[in-house]
């Protein structure tokens, strides 16, 4: 039998208006989805699993984050699908100009930290405190319309920038075109699954499907049925047979290219 991912979990870190992580690893709680936002997702879900997602190359890819971080479009919801984790963006009638100071070191910062840098790294060459790299990551994302924490981010996003920089995971996406509600979207997909995780055990493979389309300890544990400590040595595990340190290294490891096939 396979492993599935709950839908109802993974109503997406990246729309999330009020994410308190902080409460709840105290409360061993899954972090709370809003309501609004889940309802956008399920929304559009009917229409998302009619639509004919075509293969994407590194054009398109490039395409559609530079109309994002162009504010031509913003993210509006993200969620998992029938097995495929879903990023739906809505163009913007009007773009908004960028602010001087947002328009390089930011979108700069963003761009490093999603492809793998640490904060500490980056702090440490351009100068400037941890603290500030953490706002600017925060500003950044939400001027594309995303409020979770940066550690958080759609697996999809991610895949969609590594794509657009150098085309190593524009075959792992699918990408569709449709009109809303008077309004044009664009939806880009990725199967939940991944060639990463398959030497494996089941369980391991599962708490890393949850992790790399964003649950956290205590939305994993929940969503399994145990505890917080069996979900974190899983994850231990797991990273460390994959060589990895933490979530983002998880996905720059989905989103490289396939050697030998």
């Amino acid at each position: 039998m396979g492993l599935t991912v709950s839908e109802e979990t993974l109503l997406m870190p990246a729309c999330r208006v009020s994410f308190n992580s902080r409460r709840a690893r105290r409360g061993r709680r899954p972090a709370r989805i809003d309501n609004a936002v889940s309802e956008i997702f399920l929304d559009l879900r009917p229409t998302l699993l009619g639509l004919p997602s075509a293969s994407t190359t590194s054009d398109d890819c490039r395409e559609v984050w530079a109309r994002l971080v162009s504010h031509r479009l913003a993210v509006v919801a993200s969620g998992v699908a029938e097995e495929r984790a879903h990023l739906v963006l809505r163009e913007n009638t009007e773009a908004l100009p960028r602010r001087r100071d947002l328009q390089g070191r930011n979108l700069a910062i963003l761009e490093r930290h999603l492809l793998g840098a640490e904060r500490k790294v980056l702090s440490m060459e351009l100068g400037i405190s941890q603290a500030t790299i953490a706002q600017a990551l925060k500003r950044e994302l939400g001027e594309m319309g995303i409020t979770c924490a940066p550690a958080l981010v759609p697996a999809v996003l991610v895949m969609l920038l590594h794509a657009a920089r150098s085309g190593s995971a524009a075959e792992l996406l699918g990408m569709a075109q449709f009109e809303h509600r008077g309004l044009r979207h664009v939806a880009l997909s990725t199967d939940v699954e991944s060639r990463v995780w398959r030497s494996l055990s089941p369980a391991q493979q599962a708490v890393l499907r949850h992790r790399a389309h964003g649950g956290t300890h205590a939305d994993i544990a929940a969503e399994r049925r145990t505890s917080h400590r069996t979900i974190a040595n899983q994850l231990a595990a797991a990273s460390h047979r994959l060589g990895i340190s933490g979530r983002l290294d998880l996905l720059q490891l989905m989103a490289a290219p396939v050697v030998g096939g």
